[in-house]
């Protein structure tokens, strides 16, 4: 706007992001009883349970969680829920000749994913800073030259794989055939020992800890769009005549790494 003061506004946003309508997966003795029973009424003659009631028992009373073991996958995968942040600060102003308009913003999200520090922080951890200036300027009465410029830069952290995949993963796997993971042993060196088991002959399971674990990339990337506009008034050949003349720029780059054990 023309000849007005200078004007600082300044926002400051923090959310709570939570899933809704979230699949309850069966606890670990429901499972394996509605195992035993959906295998024997697909079967015309009796079968030997996969799951007996001995394994069952000791499940259910918790008896040795290596031995016995009744994840839930997607309780330890998962927060419950993140916390995000988003600020912003922007200054407009302007004179009969020119007007401005200038604006920065920075926003974080933590993701969902709930790992512990291994030899990297899979944990999501994005960052995006959006800068944009306006600059109108009055060459004449009726020449008027109008500067934007918007740039972009991020950083992004987290696994190097989709937390779609990861949500997958969770989905299919099952609560009683092995431990995410066991205990640490001497000379260990950081290493997790994650748990695992054949679930078909000669055939491992995936373990959805492990997954989680297994690989880490972070990304830089920045955008700076400008463009020169040039709008000229002739009215004085005709009303209503007008020219406008448009340049813009684009430039872009992205890099990235990622680790894996």
């Amino acid at each position: 706007m023309e000849n007005t003061k200078a004007t600082i506004n300044v926002s400051l946003e923090g959310s709570y992001f939570k899933p809704t309508n979230v699949a309850e997966f069966a606890d670990g003795p429901p499972f394996m009883r509605t195992y035993n029973e959906a295998a024997q009424a697909r079967s015309l003659v009796p079968l030997t349970p996969k799951y007996s009631d001995e394994q069952i028992l000791n499940t259910e009373l918790g008896l040795n969680p290596y031995v016995y073991p009744n994840v839930d996958w997607f309780d330890l995968i998962f927060k419950k829920g993140n916390f995000n942040q988003c600020a912003n600060i922007n200054v407009q102003g302007g004179g009969s000749k020119v007007t401005y308009y200038m604006s920065l913003q920075a926003n974080h999200d933590t993701g969902l994913l709930d790992a512990p520090k291994y030899f990297y922080d899979v944990n999501i951890n994005n960052w995006d800073y959006n800068f944009q200036n306006n600059i109108s300027y009055k060459l004449t009465n009726t020449t008027k030259l109008d500067m934007r410029m918007m740039a972009q830069i991020g950083n992004r952290k987290g696994p190097n794989y989709t937390v779609a995949d990861m949500y997958k993963s969770v989905m299919q796997a099952n609560p009683v055939a092995f431990p995410a993971y066991f205990p640490a042993e001497e000379n260990d060196r950081g290493f997790i020992r994650f748990g695992n088991a054949e679930t078909k002959p000669r055939s491992f399971g995936q373990n959805p800890y492990e997954y989680m674990m297994s690989s880490f990339k972070e990304t830089n990337f920045n955008t700076l769009n400008t463009s020169l506009g040039l709008n000229q008034d002739l009215k004085f050949i005709t009303e209503g005549l007008s020219l406008t003349a448009l340049v813009n720029f684009k430039n872009w780059s992205e890099s990235s790494y990622n680790r894996s054990i």
